[in-house]
């Protein structure tokens, strides 16, 4: 016991001395901080215990001796500025170029620190730097020298090179102007001599023409750089860093910020809520005003089990994810800061059409899937410790699986073997990308999303390692909002498509300004790399896929113009809606061709995945990040308009469906992901490789749901039981609308129930004919059948309702 005692004693000092250490090494303002958060969040902040495991070093992470951190290149955001490059040249010593201009940024020792969502899950400023700089250059230009003439060059970012075995790297660029092109290879590295530090920057310029020259200027037209054609080496020495990296007054503000605040600012409050507007969650002036008339003390105490437990009804039935491992004294931290918001200045929302229509956001569905489908059989497919946050799916050449992954690495995996879990084999070939939401092989080319660029990746020595990162567009509009995502990729013809989300601000609501690039589905070139918009007015469109006839889908998430998800046909000039805070139109909105409603059957739909074989075929799946499970959507054109049915498909996932991805006999690949708050399928894995495997069962269930005049046909995958007789009694219908506004989400208007009027069942007692009365056109209907319907060999249906989105109505006759 004594010896137990000791050896509990020298753990405690040993964390103590690390933390001592770590706790050196913050600024000063991260210290104050510390002082007034919890434990746990302390011992988190300052890496004694580990975050979420989602940490895939274990395979193929390369750890170069001697660079400062792994990946030691890397793309990301930093500091506000977007597109830039980082290098870990050695431990605490940093450098980062911005890729658009193709010009070294800055140079310092201290800390690149790594916040954001896929980083510490912080859903707000994304990386920044802390230390003393070297150099800090903001606004460098490059020139074309020609003839006694100088120009401003345009600066085409080319990518860069892993050179010797990923111990070195190059950047390269190419500058045009002057009817000249020039193309410049650039290889940084940290130079010692004693007490000195040193920056060599080793340069070769091939050039179009024999008289031009490159040049660097600082925005006082002073000369930083010159280079001719040919190779050239550049060496500069520097003293100690003086120049601080800290925002200005950043200390003397930390020490202001209420303990409170600061704990709200480290959780995923902000995910849901924000002060002024209701957006996934009441407001913050909305709850205080709620709790208004109770003492304080009593309020804050029954917000703060709130805060803990989670739960819905409150306000509404959205679910609100519990904290189970927040404390509660700082729960009631929390709740008195929420409290303390004034409740005098609630803005109230007008009623729709005047208050015509009741409203509502409440439904009565049935409960979630929590098994798989049985027609398939559930197979994790990841080895044990690899924890994939799956970003984008796709086949090489070779019938093996590749995997980009949307977390602090940034990498893209290959999988073999993939019978079995035990015989799974893996290979990072490609890391340091910024946020990968999709990845795409077109024949033996492979192609990866970044955030804010579309990458071709190229293995140039055959060693199965990528060693090139080549930039094949690049120009799309972007801020360094934690929102501002690019998901993707679709190959069709000679194109990829990808969709690009809007800047939203922490708590859900759109960014007052927007670049007018977001929130549009757009196309690259495959050969030329050209960009073109395709259609425009989406929020978040995590979802893109090929439907029925080869038509494009992408799907979109509830917001601001979206009181519901949906899953959306694409042409060419196509608007869905969306549009920045304040800005009006009058363009025509096309209509969703399923409808989604919050928190009942959507909540952040995926990717849209077409079957093709099967009893299935010709319909489409899609996940949901927050909903949970996968969905399968049924579609048709009436009148030359898209519309269907949405049922729910499978669930029993480890955790949150983003990508699917169809295997060679049937198999669907689950690739998933989360995050905290409405980010993720609460009480799942932020994390997820599973397969869904046909088994050959015969599952009894509603196959379509499809329009006809005065209602609706269903039809089933087998006969009906022959003693069930279906009456109206056995079918329920209920019908609304939804008005689009500029508040978030939306409710129900005129939601009703609407009288059955007969019932037929085919001869062979598969289809089941639905008169309905009322059915308007642009509406909603939720249909369900009684429990007590059964097949012949006694099976219950998987499912008993659906939800038809019904733009048109099918004419009599």
């Amino acid at each position: 016991m004594k010896k137990l005692a000791i050896g509990l004693v020298v753990v405690l000092l040993v964390l103590f001395g690390l933390g001592q250490l770590r706790l050196s090494q913050l600024s000063p303002s991260d210290r104050a901080m510390l002082g007034k958060i919890g434990t746990l969040e302390i011992l988190r902040l300052v890496r004694i215990l580990p975050r979420e495991p989602h940490d895939n070093a274990g395979f193929g992470r390369r750890n170069f001796e001697g660079r400062g951190h792994s990946p030691w290149v890397l793309r990301s955001n930093l500091d506000g500025q977007t597109r830039r490059i980082n290098f870990a040249l050695r431990p605490g010593v940093w450098l980062s170029y911005d890729t658009e201009r193709a010009a070294l940024r800055q140079f310092w020792r201290g800390e690149l620190i790594f916040q954001g969502p896929v980083y510490n899950t912080y859903h707000g400023s994304q990386p920044v730097s802390r230390g003393l700089a070297w150099l800090h250059d903001d606004a460098a230009t490059w020139f074309v020298q020609r003839g006694g003439a100088e120009q401003v060059a345009d600066v085409q970012y080319l990518g860069h090179l892993e050179e010797a075995g990923g111990e070195r790297a190059a950047l390269r660029y190419r500058l045009h102007a002057a009817g000249a092109d020039v193309e410049v290879s650039e290889s940084p590295e940290l130079l010692r001599e004693g007490e000195r530090v040193g920056l060599r920057r080793d340069f070769a310029v091939t050039t179009s023409a024999s008289d031009v020259a490159v040049v660097l200027r600082d925005p006082s037209g002073e000369l930083l750089l010159s280079l001719r054609s040919g190779a050239s080496m550049i060496d500069r020495w520097f003293e100690e860093p003086t120049i601080p990296l800290d925002p200005p007054d950043d200390d003397a503000l930390q020490y202001t910020i209420p303990p409170a605040q600061l704990l709200m600012d480290a959780s995923d409050c902000a995910t849901c809520h924000n002060e002024t507007e209701r957006t996934v969650g009441p407001s913050w002036r909305e709850i205080a005003l709620r709790y208004a008339g109770e003492e304080r003390q009593t309020s804050a105490a029954k917000l703060a089990l709130r805060i803990i437990e989670g739960g819905s009804g409150e306000w509404g039935k959205a679910v609100m994810t519990p904290h189970p491992a927040l404390g509660r004294r700082d729960a009631e931290q929390l709740a008195a800061h929420v409290l303390a918001f004034s409740s005098d200045a609630v803005e109230t929302e007008d009623e729709p059409f005047g208050g015509r229509y009741a409203t509502t956001f409440d439904f009565d569905v049935e409960p979630r899937l929590t098994a798989p489908h049985p027609s398939y059989t559930l197979e994790r497919i990841r080895p044990e410790g690899f924890h994939p946050m799956v970003g984008g799916m796709t086949w090489d050449a070779h019938g093996n699986l590749l995997l980009a992954t949307w977390d602090e690495d940034g990498s893209v995996y290959r999988l073999r073997g993939l019978e079995k879990e035990e015989q799974v084999r893996i290979d990072r070939i490609a890391e340091g990308l910024q946020e990968p939401l999709g990845l795409r092989t077109v024949g033996d080319r492979l192609f990866v999303l970044q955030k804010q660029e579309l990458t071709e990746l190229i293995d140039r020595d055959g060693d199965g390692r990528i060693d090139e990162y080549r930039t094949h567009n690049n120009r799309w509009g972007a801020t360094a909002n934690f929102h501002e995502f690019a998901f993707g990729l679709v190959h069709q013809g000679e194109y990829l498509y990808a969709a690009i989300s809007v800047c939203v601000l922490m708590g859900g609501a759109s960014c007052p300004e927007q670049d007018p690039d977001r929130g549009s589905v757009v196309r690259f070139h495959l050969e030329t790399g050209e960009m073109e918009t395709v259609a425009t007015g989406l929020r978040t469109p995590n979802g893109l896929g090929l439907g029925p006839g080869g038509r494009l889908f992408v799907t979109d998430n509830q917001g601001d113009w979206l009181p519901a998800s949906k899953l959306q046909p694409v042409d060419v000039g196509d608007f869905f809606g969306w549009r920045p805070p304040g800005v009006d139109t009058d363009r025509p909105v096309r209509p969703a061709a399923l409808l989604l409603p919050q928190d009942e059957i959507g909540n952040s739909p995926t990717e849209p995945l077409l079957l093709t074989e099967g009893p299935l075929s010709g319909q489409m799946l899609f996940g949901d990040v927050y909903q949970g499970g996968i969905q399968r959507a049924f579609l048709e054109r009436v009148n030359g308009v898209w519309q269907g049915a949405v049922f729910r498909f499978s669930g029993g996932l480890e955790g949150a469906a983003n990508r699917l991805l169809l295997g060679k006999s049937g198999e669907i690949y689950v690739g998933e992901i989360g995050n905290p708050g409405n980010w993720g399928d609460p009480g799942k894995a932020w994390f997820g490789l599973e397969r869904l495997r046909p088994n050959g069962h015969a599952t009894f269930e509603l196959l379509e749901m499809s329009a006809r005049s005065g209602g609706f046909e269903l039809t089933l995958s087998d006969a009906v039981a022959d003693d069930i007789n279906i009456g109206s009694a056995d079918v329920s219908v209920r019908q609304w609308f939804y008005h689009p506004t500029a508040k978030y989400g939306g409710p129900k208007l005129d939601d009703r129930a609407l009288n059955v009027s007969d019932v037929r069942l085919s001869e062979d007692r598969r289809r089941v004919a639905v008169d309905v009365e009322g059915l308007e056109p642009g509406h909603v209907i939720h249909l369900r059948l009684d429990p007590r319907i059964r097949s012949r060999t006694g099976e219950v249906p998987w499912v008993h309702e659906a939800w038809y989105t019904l733009n048109e109505l099918v004419p009599a006759g």
